[in-house]
């Protein structure tokens, strides 16, 4: 039995080399199992990790602000001109305690640091990996970074981008982006930035009211001044709309799917059509999973393909149809920092139920 071992990371606890490490250590104990194991990133946390294993590429390390304003060991990496940066990296959610998880007050200025560094070496392109950050700031923190404005714990997308947008615009207009994002999101409404990401990074419904009505307004503005409707662009939502700003004022933009992204540059509709069962999974299965998600993605190519199609979890809120089975670490949330001592114990457990699953 072909068995492909794909999962993402478990946000904030495992990466996705060390899922695949631990479920295939399991299933190797089947002699008649022949294993590939190919670790996942759709954009958010680890994407960088499997950008670094797979490309020739030089690490560059800077020290930045995460979003409540700690300094924090940042870094990205270059290849021939381009620039590789996560914002997970220095404005992850998994930087940010939960007790400090308030979105007023949390901005993206880390990311414009790299950004910013970035460009200074001469990097004419710039992808930017955007899955799992703590702000909901439509990037206001990337332009007052960029604009050499100093650090505050502040949102200043609640001032409605009070900056000096044409200098922004200057920096970035030559600038050729590609944004990598896990979801496909828009802006504005009941599938946007603030009602969707808001909660998971700490907003109350007061501060999903707050925020969704300071996007709006910044995304009217910024719509009429550049001639397009914002809010039409699908992914846009992304990170709490954090390239929002540009999106707006570079000349050069594409968004890409994660899970296409990746697809690409590891070939995985080959390791598919080998595979007899793919297993792939992330920390939490739930309504988003196939919304852009790379384990949502994986699992959808390969139940079309007739794999049979295995999912590990830490948690699991919905069970999507391109599953045939689900296995969970634990049947009910727990706090993060348990989660964290008792990851692996707990994913253990989990494989050792897969297991038995596939060999019975």
């Amino acid at each position: 039995m072909n068995v492909l071992i794909a999962p993402d990371s478990f946000k904030g606890t495992l990466s996705a080399a060390e899922v695949s490490q631990i479920v295939s250590t399991c299933l190797s104990a089947n002699q008649f199992f022949n294993i590939k194991t190919m670790p996942l990133a759709d954009g958010g946390e680890g994407s960088l990790e499997l950008i670094q294993n797979r490309l020739n590429v030089e690490r560059v390390n800077l020290t930045c602000y995460n979003p409540c304003g700690e300094l924090v060991e940042g870094f990205y990496l270059i290849q021939k001109g381009i620039a590789y940066i996560e914002v997970a990296n220095v404005s992850g959610i998994t930087l940010v305690k939960s007790d400090k998880q308030l979105p007023l007050r949390l901005n993206s200025y880390g990311t414009g640091q790299l950004v910013k560094h970035a460009i200074k070496q001469g990097c004419k392109n710039i992808h930017l990996f955007l899955g799992g950050s703590a702000t909901v700031d439509g990037g206001a923190g990337i332009i007052r970074a960029l604009t050499s404005g100093s650090f505050a714990e502040k949102n200043w997308l609640l001032d409605e981008y009070s900056f000096n947008l044409q200098h922004f615009a200057n920096l970035v207009k030559d600038i050729n982006f590609k944004i990598i994002t896990d979801v496909d999101n828009v802006l504005l409404g009941p599938n946007g930035a603030a009602r969707i990401f808001g909660p998971q990074k700490g907003a109350d419904s007061t501060s999903v009211d707050k925020l969704e009505l300071a996007m709006s307004k910044v995304v009217k503005e910024l719509s009429e001044l550049v001639g397009t409707n914002l809010n039409t662009i699908t992914g846009l939502g992304a990170a709490g709309g954090m390239a929002l700003p540009i999106v707006a004022f570079s000349s050069k933009w594409k968004i890409e799917s994660g899970s296409d992204y990746f697809n690409s540059l590891l070939n995985f509709n080959d390791a598919i059509e080998w595979a007899d069962v793919v297993i792939t999974g992330e920390g939490c299965i739930d309504e988003q999973t196939l919304m852009g998600k790379g384990a949502g993605s994986l699992a959808l190519m390969a139940h079309n393909a007739g794999k049979k199609v295995i999912g590990i979890a830490g948690f699991v809120k919905k069970h999507p149809e391109c599953f045939d089975v689900i296995f969970s670490s634990t049947d009910h949330e727990l706090p993060l920092p348990q989660i964290k001592r008792q990851a692996e114990q707990m994913l253990r457990r989990a494989v050792e139920k897969l297991y038995e699953y596939l060999t019975h």
